[in-house]
């Protein structure tokens, strides 16, 4: 479908379920600029409650690489192997801070209501057809 896919680890695979739910990822410029804020608007508003756009972290963004954290390995040691840990700082990585940007998610149900898989897929199909009128 257009404008959004669902994240995958490997190129064969059909989608991966990670923790914190299914992740999908949306492109703006296939859907003619329709910003990610109102396609998650207009998600919701159909009954799919898709939350994003983001992550939870970006890896290198993590304290234990963006600050000292003196002790953490012991009175002396500056890292594991006393070798000291790569500092980082927003900017570096701009590809893997930009996908923050692009993440949609969907927590999931154990077990969906009945005609609820039916409601969502119906609402990304809705959006998608439409989404010129949310331009």
């Amino acid at each position: 479908m257009p404008g959004i896919r669902p994240v995958v680890n490997y190129p064969k695979a059909k989608g991966v379920e990670l923790y914190g739910g299914i992740k999908f990822l949306y492109e703006e410029e296939e859907l003619g600029g329709l910003s990610v804020d109102r396609f998650v608007e207009a998600m919701r508003a159909e009954g799919a409650p898709i939350g994003g756009p983001g992550l939870g972290h970006i890896e290198h963004l993590r304290s234990i690489y963006t600050r000292d954290m003196p002790g953490l390995w012991g009175k002396g040691h500056v890292g594991p192997a006393n070798i000291p840990l790569p500092r980082y700082k927003e900017g570096d990585f701009p590809i893997s801070e930009g996908i923050r940007k692009k993440v949609l998610s969907y927590s999931g149900h154990i077990e969906a209501t009945d005609g609820f898989i039916e409601q969502f897929a119906s609402a990304f199909r809705k959006v998608v057809i439409q989404h010129e009128k949310l331009l």
